[in-house]
């Protein structure tokens, strides 16, 4: 089948995720995945740098409002005293549940330090309850955006480097990756970039 991730690449996750995270976080689940069927032979896990970036963003009272951007969280775009631009997500007036916001920044973290791209970013404590403030991806367009004009392997090629991550998208429940308009996923310099993963 087209875009399924190989029982080889399964390995690989699975194998750098118990490193990374903790064997505990699984169950056996996965192991007896690996093992069904005798045409599965796991390859070995890839070797992948642990991230341990330190992440700057500014406070709340150095942002200035730009726009509305779309979303059910209702984010918008911010510029900071340096004129850079960033999204914010806030429970004030949102509607938002504050724990979903936080499953988003930790959902987030999870995967950067799991060595898949999402924009930098954190959860601050703003006087009005917690606050999500992440880069704004300047240049970069939606998958649907970016797949205008490509070509089939360059689609099968980006559709190969989404799908590295589809054990941690499973971990994470992130049920929603690709978004229901491919918005979900930007692309900005032959990179795809999970955006949204509360």
């Amino acid at each position: 089948a087209k875009n399924v991730i190989s029982a080889g690449e399964f390995a690989d996750q699975v194998a750098y995720m118990k490193s990374q995270t903790g064997a505990k976080l699984f169950n056996d689940s996965s192991d007896q995945f690996l093992k069904y069927g005798t045409s599965i032979t796991p390859t070995p896990a890839a070797t992948r740098p642990i991230i341990t970036e330190t992440i700057t963003v500014p406070l709340e009272r150095d942002l200035k409002k730009v726009k509305n951007l779309p979303g059910s969280t209702k984010p918008w775009k911010a510029k900071d005293k340096a004129g850079k631009h960033w999204v914010v997500k806030d429970v004030s007036g949102s509607g938002i549940d504050p724990d979903h916001l936080r499953s988003e920044g930790l959902a987030d973290e999870l995967y950067r330090r799991m060595g898949f791209n999402v924009p930098k970013g954190k959860i601050i404590n703003a006087p009005g309850g917690p606050m999500k403030i992440t880069e704004f991806l300047e240049g970069g367009q939606t998958l649907a955006e970016w797949k205008v004009g490509k070509s089939a392997s360059e689609i099968k090629a980006m559709y190969a480097q989404i799908r590295k991550g589809a054990v941690a998208d499973a971990l994470l429940a992130n049920h929603d990756v690709a978004g229901l308009s491919y918005d979900n996923i930007m692309v900005m310099g032959g990179k795809a970039f999970r955006i949204d993963n509360g």
